[in-house]
């Protein structure tokens, strides 16, 4: 789990999706739009099976159901709607992955847009520790942009703009990478040795 969370993790990810839109985008958009109704698909079945399994417990124990208390009382047909919504959009996506082209679109902006926030306010953490060049802020400002005009552009040509996704998928990667780096130096900057906490300690008894 730690290493699916980790931000080398999430670079390798952005750099080689990012490689795979710029190189071969109608390919790429295909088999991420079917992956993604998989996940889709998968999790509301899930979700649907343990609602119903879960119903079924409980009316074999002869307990509540559906927020009855009592046992007997007529059972109401209540349907899980969000995975219901899940199970069908899943289906649709992986049955027909073109027609959500441009839902995969604006997902990808939006994400470009909360990793650009995210890496300015790890700058921003980093600079209260250690002086940071302008020039870092450089890429974070790229992915906004990026985003944004993703976003605003919806009848834009649509492999233009999963270029320009593909484009900042790689500077995200890269730029995830730098921050990283930046954020253990920080870290160690502000780390205290144990000893020379003692030793501080000693001195201000003696003085």
């Amino acid at each position: 789990m730690k290493i699916i969370t980790s931000p080398l993790f999430r670079s390798i990810i952005a750099i080689a999706m990012g490689v795979l839109l710029v190189k071969n985008t109608d390919t790429t958009l295909k088999v991420i739009t079917i992956a993604v109704g998989i996940m889709f698909l998968l999790s509301g079945a899930i979700a649907c099976t343990a609602y119903y399994n879960d119903r079924l417990r409980r009316r074999s124990a002869g307990g509540p159901v559906d927020g009855k208390s009592d046992g007997t009382a007529r059972e109401l047909f209540v349907v899980p709607i969000v995975a219901m919504g899940s199970l069908v959009f899943g289906f649709l996506m992986a049955l027909e992955p073109t027609e959500f082209h441009k839902l995969l679109m604006y997902v990808l902006a939006a994400l470009i847009l909360l990793a650009a926030v995210n890496q300015f306010a790890a700058l921003i953490n980093v600079r209260k520790v250690m002086p940071l060049p302008g020039w870092f802020w450089i890429c974070p400002g790229v992915l906004l942009l990026a985003g944004l005009f993703v976003l605003v552009k919806p009848l834009a040509v649509e492999s233009t703009m999963f270029l320009i996704i593909g484009i900042a998928l790689i500077v995200f990667g890269v730029t995830e990478v730098v921050n990283m780096l930046l954020l253990r130096r920080a870290e160690k900057k502000q780390y205290v040795p144990y000893e020379q906490i003692e030793e501080q300690k000693g001195e201000g008894l003696m003085s």
